[in-house]
């Protein structure tokens, strides 16, 4: 169950907020120079990203435990792994605060200024905060969520405060991060350069265990189509009883290549697992068709499904960049748009 934040607490992190922002630190950190904090209560440290030293979009996201990292990591290497990267933001688990217009602040949140008595004039000025979890769309953080930024950015003011006075050297070049941490025998806030921690995002090989269906699939006949599988999130809002916030919809769509024709496409529900959803696509289209000669993919939850039975079956499983399926999905986005 949902626990809206207290007044108390939205003034205490609009308060460090403001502090926060006053230190310019964008001035001072890439995106990618991160800085790790361990709260008090909690076994993992909090990394925060620094946005804004490009000139745009200026704010902080806070990253939970290795978890959160591992989602940031996910996100800093799209170019690398090939996954989209609007793909990649909306798989996050993050908190965040932005500074924009006015126009951009939740509604609720404009309320929270407003009870609250700050003024804030000018683009790029107002702060607001969302709370991103995969398949729903980014929301106002909880009363638990507000505490986590309350006292991420409180400890973030003084790590700030020491890079910009020159207090400590961080060699970013060098794979180091900025750490800070309590220590209880000294009653004293640590901070030091380490190494980030090496996290990698993990998509377990799937083996099919069911020995009669793998014997089926490979016996099925050979046909010589070329089909391309992906996840896309369409950018949409849909609210449902069940749920406690709007769910961002993603759909898995599967195309096939020689007529350019969208074979199917499913909304993927917030509990399903990927896994199963390709390997369903896969079971029943072999049954049904015989065995492809290519499937074509770039999201890993695919490679992690399909790697060994499509070795098994002797069918190509390539990575590809999609463009076909990029067009296919902006026109689905397009009409979504209109539909809601």
């Amino acid at each position: 169950m949902r626990e809206e934040a207290s007044s108390k607490q939205w003034e205490k992190l609009y308060e460090v907020t403001c502090n926060l922002k006053a230190l310019e630190p964008w001035k001072y950190f890439w995106d990618t120079q991160l800085i790790a904090i361990f709260l008090k209560d909690s076994e993992e440290p909090v990394f925060s990203s620094i946005m804004g030293c490009g000139g745009n979009c200026y704010g902080i996201s806070v990253y939970e435990g290795l978890e959160g990292l591992r989602d940031f990591d996910m996100i800093a290497s799209t170019e690398e792994t090939g996954i989209p990267p609007d793909y990649a933001m909306l798989e996050q688990s993050s908190l965040a605060c932005y500074f924009g217009d006015r126009e951009e602040v939740p509604p609720d949140q404009k309320k929270i200024i407003k009870e609250l008595g700050y003024k804030f004039r000018g683009r790029g000025e107002w702060p607001f905060y969302q709370s991103c979890m995969p398949r729903f769309v980014p929301c106002t953080p909880d009363a638990r969520e507000v505490e986590v930024l309350t006292e991420t950015f409180q400890n973030l003011f003084m790590a700030v405060r020491a890079v910009i006075e020159e207090r400590i050297f961080v060699d970013w070049d060098k794979g180091e991060i900025l750490w800070r941490a309590y220590n209880e025998k000294t009653g004293l806030w640590n901070m030091f350069a380490e190494s980030i921690p090496m996290v990698e995002r993990e998509y377990p090989l799937i083996v099919l265990q069911d020995e009669v269906l793998r014997r089926r699939l490979k016996k099925r006949p050979k046909v010589g189509t070329e089909i391309s599988v992906d996840f896309a999130y369409v950018h949409a809002s849909i609210e449902l009883e069940e749920y406690e916030r709007p769910i961002s919809p993603l759909l898995f769509v599967t195309l096939d290549h020689a007529s350019g024709m969208v074979l199917d496409m499913k909304m993927v529900n917030p509990e399903d697992s990927e896994i199963d959803v390709v390997l369903d696509f896969f079971v029943d289209y072999l049954q049904k068709n015989g065995r492809m000669l290519r499937l074509k993919a770039r999201n890993p939850w695919v490679f992690a499904a399909l790697q060994d039975i499509c070795g098994e079956c002797g069918i190509q499983l390539e990575k590809d960049e999609l463009e076909e399926m990029d067009q296919i999905i902006s026109e689905i986005r397009e009409h979504m748009f209109e539909n809601f």
